[in-house]
């Protein structure tokens, strides 16, 4: 999912790639830091099976590697289509919150379940 700033003249990209069973979300670009603390309290709780009390909570990494972007694993959760559906419009609220960014292109492919 690919969404572009509406402030700046020369409006920065930022991408955002998941992958499902178990839950993996990849973002690359220019977000804040309190849009990924939102995410990391509603995304884990957005999965079909209940993340509570496992130790440690997940929440999104930093990397530099192989390009600066934000990671976050939800190992050991699963997502049915009802679950799926909030993961993504958790993510929208959250970059609509934040007020700078409109999606300009999606893109779905069936994977392996």
């Amino acid at each position: 999912i690919f969404f572009r700033s509406l402030t700046m003249s020369a409006p920065p990209n930022l991408a955002v790639s998941i992958t499902f069973n178990p839950p993996i979300i990849h973002i690359v670009g220019p977000i804040k830091e309190d849009t990924i603390n939102a995410l990391n309290e509603c995304l884990p709780l957005s999965c079909t099976t209940d993340p509570r009390g496992r130790k440690p909570p997940a929440t999104f990494q930093y990397s530099d590697y192989p390009a600066p972007h934000w990671v976050m694993n939800l190992y050991g959760n699963w997502a049915n289509d009802q679950a799926k559906l909030g993961i993504m419009l958790n993510i929208f609220d959250a970059l609509e919150e934040e007020g700078s960014w409109t999606m300009k292109a999606a893109n779905g492919l069936p994977g392996d379940v």
